[in-house]
C-alpha cells in the first residue's frame, strides 16, 4: 500500500529518482521523524506522512537511513515507520512491535539497550555550558489591566450562572454535574493562561527588536501554544475563511466551546425548576456588557486623567 504514494509525476517520485543516482547509496536524514508515528493507530488508517516515509524507504533498499528525533515514541507502535531497524526474526516490524508491546516494559528497554549496543540508536543533550538565563518582567499595559479585571467579572458571572443552572437541572451530586464542573474549571485555567501569555507578546516583541538591531544577535522564541486547534476548528465552522480576516482569539474559543458543549439546557426529569429566573439574570448581564466601552478607550481615557 505503501508504494501507491509513488504516483507519476509526484514529489516522492522526484526524491526517488533524485536519491537513487547514487551509486553508493544515498543517506536519507529524516529529522522529526515523529511526524510519521502514526503508520498503527486506533483508526487503522495511517497517516499520509507515514505511509509516504516507508514508500521513500521500500523504494530505496540501498539507501542509508537517520531518524533525528526529541520525541521518538511514546509507545512501540510509533516505531512502525522505522523499517531500517530489522525485525529481529520477527515477520514484519509491526509483528515485532506487538510483541514488544505484550512483554511489557521489560521487553521494551531490552530492545533500546539492543540498538544503542549495536550503534543503531544514539541519544545526545545539548550542552549548557556558557548559557546565560535571565528573567523579565513583563509589566501590564493599562489596556490589559481593564481587559483583566473584565475578565474575572466575566467569570464570576458565568460562576454564578452555572451553579444556577446545575441547581436547576438536578444534576448537582451526580458524575455529570461533576464533569462538567470539571471542565468548567479547566476552562478557567487555560483561559487565563492564554490571556497571561497574550500580555507578555509586547515586551517579547521590544526584547527582539533590540536584539536583532543593537546587539546584532539571533532570535530565537519557544511557542508554548500555538493555538493550531482553534484556529482549525474556527476555519471549520466558517469563521476565517481567508488570510484577511483577524487572527483566532484563543480565549474567545475556549469560553464558546465551554458554553457550546457543556453548558447544562436541560432539567433532570421530573425536575420543577422555574429557568425564567435564570433567563431575566443572563440576559440582564448581556445588556451590561454590551454597553461597555473598548477597553482601549477606557485605558486612555484613565490616562488621560492620572496626566491631569
Amino acid at each position: 500500500a505503501a508504494a501507491q504514494c509513488i504516483t507519476p509525476g509526484s514529489r516522492l517520485e522526484q526524491l526517488r529518482d533524485w536519491l537513487g543516482g547514487d551509486a553508493h547509496g544515498a543517506l536519507i536524514i529524516l529529522d522529526e521523524c515523529h511526524k510519521a508515528k502514526n503508520l498503527i493507530n486506533e483508526a487503522g488508517q495511517p497517516t499520509k506522512t507515514a505511509m509516504a516515509v516507508v514508500a521513500l524507504q521500500d523504494a530505496l533498499p540501498t539507501a542509508r537511513v537517520l531518524y533525528c528525533s526529541a520525541t521518538g515514541a511514546s509507545e512501540p507502535k510509533n516505531l512502525a515507520y522505522m523499517t531500517r531497524l530489522g525485525s529481529f526474526g520477527h515477520g514484519s516490524m509491526p509483528s515485532l512491535l506487538h510483541t514488544l508491546e505484550g512483554a511489557g516494559m521489560g521487553a521494551m528497554e531490552m530492545f533500546a539497550l539492543g540498538l544503542k549496543a549495536t550503534g543503531a540508536y544514539m541519544c545526545r543533550s545539548l550542552s549548557y555550558a556558557g548559557a546565560e538565563f535571565e528573567v523579565c518582567n513583563c509589566p501590564l499595559s493599562d489596556e490589559m489591566r481593564v481587559m483583566y479585571d473584565r475578565s474575572c467579572e466575566f467569570w464570576q458571572m458565568l460562576y454564578r450562572v452555572w451553579l444556577e443552572s446545575e441547581v436547576g437541572r438536578g444534576a448537582g451530586g451526580k458524575m455529570g454535574g461533576a464533569m462538567r464542573w470539571a471542565q468548567f474549571w479547566s476552562a478557567h485555567q487555560r483561559f487565563f493562561r492564554q490571556m497571561l501569555l497574550s500580555a507578555k507578546v509586547p515586551q517579547v516583541a521590544a526584547m527582539a527588536i533590540r536584539a536583532v538591531q543593537t546587539e546584532g544577535l539571533s532570535v530565537v522564541i519557544g511557542l508554548q501554544s500555538t493555538g493550531e486547534a482553534n484556529t482549525k476548528q474556527a476555519m471549520s465552522e466558517g469563521h476565517g475563511d481567508n488570510e484577511d480576516d483577524d487572527f483566532v482569539s484563543t480565549p474567545q474559543m475556549i469560553i464558546s466551546n465551554l458554553i457550546n458543549r457543556q453548558f447544562a439546557v436541560t432539567s433532570a426529569k421530573g425536575s420543577s425548576y422555574d429557568w425564567r429566573g435564570l433567563e431575566r439574570k443572563v440576559r440582564a448581564m448581556t445588556r451590561n456588557w454590551q454597553g461597555l466601552q473598548p477597553a482601549a478607550e477606557v485605558a486612555a481615557a484613565a490616562a488621560a486623567k492620572a496626566a491631569k
